[in-house]
């Protein structure tokens, strides 16, 4: 469905946007890259390697941006869909399943996403705001 010279430029363009590896990669590993497919709706989990796609994942309507959490085994990618502008979508990354969305209300259009010091820091477009996510309580501020 792909061809692999159009989807190496997505996954280094991902890598380079998401600076995301699933768990912990070791010396000289390509780990794993989190590529956003917008027209799929869905996470891909793509071998840093060969550049295959081992899984694809669900998520929210029109995705912008992928972080991994702090734990290394779930990620978040902020969703910019009519339906989904107040919510984060949450993926377990080992079982490769989609996990409930978290409800930002009343955030609207959660965009930039960045992992600081623990915390979850969001741009919310649709608000002007900036925001922080605790990854394990989900409580916004």
């Amino acid at each position: 469905m792909w061809d692999k010279k159009w989807f190496r430029g997505l996954a280094i363009g991902a890598a380079i946007l998401a600076g995301s590896t699933v768990g912990r990669a070791q010396p000289g590993s390509h780990g794993t890259l989190l590529v956003v497919t917008k027209q799929a709706h869905a996470l891909a989990m793509v071998d840093g390697a060969t550049l295959e796609v081992q899984a694809r994942v669900p998520i929210g309507e029109d995705p912008h941006e992928v972080a991994v959490g702090p734990d290394g085994r779930t990620a978040y990618v902020s969703n910019y869909g009519l339906a989904t502008l107040h919510t984060l979508a949450v993926v377990d990354l080992v079982r490769r399943k989609p996990l409930p969305a978290i409800d930002l209300t009343p955030l609207v259009g959660a965009h930039g996403l960045i992992l600081h010091d623990n915390l979850l820091w969001l741009t919310a477009e649709g608000s002007k705001a900036l925001a922080t996510l605790d990854p394990v309580t989900h409580r916004v501020q």
